[in-house]
């Protein structure tokens, strides 16, 4: 039997959240928790409530029940109860089953997201889901979302939550921008049967070109959170770290994490190779029978160019994973793998950037190629956790293995295998984020500024350390007081940039404690991103100009003519006289500005400067330009930042052309 209760607007990112918070991992103090139990004897009318509770719409959702439930694309008979259904709660009678099956743009999908959503409730039964997601021919930019919540009642050692959940993305290309975010949260509650989990996340990104100037960035984030535990009467908010609840059947989770980066220039004499890839798992275990689970984080990535000015960055902080309760015989185990290599044919003599301390945060610069690395091993359980963690930079490998009821570790990497160890866990995931993306800014040196937001337990002022790295030189910031509600805390410092355009990074290590070293802190988890940066130059004198109906990104425009009246046509004013050539001479306000007004005088006179004062220069974007005798003049409405040819000559001959890389915000 089907019945529609209500599109669903925000089921993803609601049922999200509350996984989020169910797992133990507070998303944040707004987190959404139900108000009462979903079982399989609750009403519609009850559905629609739970689903309120948590943060979902209901309309449009199907809520299907019976003793044999699929959805998916092939229906397996005709004894089964199917549907195509794109949004399905699942609902199977005493002794019953439950099938959903989710692959890219079929049931349960949404294919423009690749976001599949999963709720099964059974009674001495079974819960199957499969989350099937695999792109071999991925777009330059994906994200592929898994959430389950699986939930089995009464009793029986039969009752079953099974879980398949397979995430890979396979991206190929020359250069430019290559993302990619896999997200799985899988919730199963159950009392006395077996909760069963298998998770694969896989990343391969390829980038080359033959090209003499290389622009290749590269970002993977891949995240999962699994939760395993017992039912409580009228809750269904039971994997709660502070005070789950056992079941008293067998858990059991399987979880791999795969990336592969790789950039290739080999004719590429100058620009840059970017890459970041993120890894991070929890799990959650709690059962008084026996818990299994094994984790796995491979991670690999390489940059090669000829050099010797390509500015080479690779950042890749991972962390991994456990609380598991209670049985003396539970097992976990982590295996942690990372390799980072970078070569220049024709390499610079560079000043390496110091292995952070044992406080995380000591850094030095300048550095031509920056090479971060943070490797967290959390592990607490009542049985035994062995945790093996294998390290290569350019070669040098680090080595550590634990084994024990409770294992906390850190290890943060400099630059060519330079590592530094410190024992502590972190429980607290962060998250980095620059202002905007492109960043513009004029002249050096240039400030950056990044915000380090914490889950919860916001950072200290002062304490926190990230690193910021462009152009080949990285600097070292430290946050400021955080704010109240948030807990978010910016940290800035400058660095001094050329006129040009440049991919920035960020990259904070984490800060891994003991109960003896800081009691009062559950430790904060490493983080990185990255944006780009536009250095552009203003004249000393005056300005060029280009109209507002060409200031738009990507536009071909002419700042510097005899013919800039033709090339500059205006959104509302009548063509400017063919006097201007785009110089204006006199400003009422210098640029950057949103508001000022010009003039100039008609003809070559004042002349432009000789040279252009590097190859991105602001411009004024202008709205129209009247004359009086030999003056012109005219409103000034904003700026835009121009990315020169070659060719300008202060002679109207001499065209000053180029491409608006971005437009300043007024």
């Amino acid at each position: 039997m089907l019945r529609r209760i209500g599109g669903v607007a925000g089921i993803a990112t609601a049922l999200a959240a509350f996984l989020f918070a169910a797992g133990g991992v507070t998303a944040g103090s707004g987190a959404a928790r139900p108000s009462a139990a979903l079982t399989v004897r609750s009403s519609d009318q009850a559905v629609a409530r739970y689903l309120r509770s948590i943060g979902v719409d209901p309309k449009g959702v199907v809520v299907q029940r019976g003793k044999r439930n699929y959805a998916g694309p092939r229906c397996p008979g005709k004894r089964w109860n199917c549907t195509r259904a794109t949004r399905v709660v699942q609902v199977a009678a005493t002794h019953g089953t439950n099938t959903f099956v989710c692959s890219p743009a079929s049931t349960g999908t949404d294919p423009s997201t690749s976001t599949c959503v999963i709720v099964q409730l059974a009674v001495s039964g079974q819960n199957v889901a499969t989350c099937d997601l695999q792109r071999f021919d991925a777009p330059a930019s994906i994200s592929q979302t898994c959430l389950i919540y699986q939930k089995n009642a009464l009793g029986k050692k039969t009752n079953k939550n099974i879980a398949v959940v397979t995430q890979v993305a396979e991206q190929q290309g020359a250069g430019g921008l290559q993302e990619t975010t896999q997200t799985a949260r899988v919730k199963q509650t159950n009392d006395a049967g077996p909760n069963n989990l298998n998770l694969q996340q896989e990343v391969i990104q390829s980038l080359s070109t033959s090209a003499a100037t290389v622009g290749q960035e590269q970002r993977s984030t891949q995240e999962y959170e699994i939760a395993q535990c017992g039912l409580l009467t009228g809750v269904d908010d039971t994997c709660d770290f502070e005070s789950p609840v056992a079941m008293s059947g067998s858990a059991s989770s399987v979880a791999s994490q795969s990336l592969t980066q790789r950039a290739s220039a080999p004719n590429a004499t100058t620009g840059s190779q970017t890459q970041i890839g993120t890894a991070r798992g929890e799990v959650d275990q709690w059962t008084t029978s026996n818990a299994t689970s094994s984790n796995t984080q491979e991670k690999s990535q390489s940059e090669s160019a000829l050099g010797p000015d390509v500015i080479q960055t690779q950042i890749d902080p991972g962390l991994c994973c456990s609380r598991q309760g209670t049985n003396p015989s539970d097992r976990f185990t982590i295996d942690q793998t990372v390799t980072q290599s970078k070569t220049l044919t024709n390499a610079p003599a560079f000043a390496a950037l110091s292995a952070p301390t044992a406080s995380f945060g000591s850094a030095s610069g300048p550095q031509s190629s920056p090479q971060f690395n943070a490797v967290f091993t959390n592990c607490q359980t009542s049985g035994t956790c062995n945790a093996a963690v294998r390290l290569t930079q350019q070669g040098v490998t680090t080595l550590q293995s634990f084994s024990g009821p409770s294992v906390g570790n850190a290890v943060v990497c400099g630059v060519n295998g330079a590592c530094q160890a410190q024992a502590g866990t972190a429980t607290v995931p962060t998250a980095l984020a620059f202002p905007d993306d492109p960043i513009l800014t004029g002249g050096s040196p240039a400030t950056l500024s990044v915000t380090l937001t914490p889950a919860q337990s916001p950072p200290d002022a002062g304490r926190e350390t990230v690193l910021i790295s462009a152009g080949g030189e990285t600097c070292q910031a430290t946050t400021g007081s955080p704010d109240p509600v948030t807990g978010a805390a910016v940290a800035s410092c400058s660095l001094n940039l050329a006129p040009g355009a440049y991919v920035a990074t960020a990259f904070y290590p984490g800060h891994p404690v003991t109960s003896a070293s800081d009691p009062k802190s559950p430790g904060l988890q490493p983080s990185a991103a990255s944006t780009h940066v536009i250095v552009f130059s203003v004249l000393d004198q005056g300005a060029f100009a280009i109209s507002d109906l060409k200031a738009a990104v990507g536009n071909d425009v002419t700042f510097w003519s005899s013919q800039w009246s033709q090339a500059n046509p205006f959104s509302a004013a009548p063509s400017a006289p063919n006097e201007m050539k785009g110089f204006a001479a006199a400003l009422s306000a210098p640029l950057p500005t949103c508001s000022a007004t010009f003039t100039t005088d008609t003809g070559n006179s004042p002349p432009p400067p000789d040279t252009l004062p590097g190859d991105i220069v602001a411009v004024a974007v202008v709205s129209g330009v009247t004359k009086s005798g030999s003056t012109l003049s005219g409103s000034i409405v904003g700026t835009a930042v121009v990315d020169t040819n070659p060719g300008y000559s202060p002679a109207p001959g001499g065209a000053g052309t180029g491409k608006v890389l971005a437009v300043l915000p007024c």
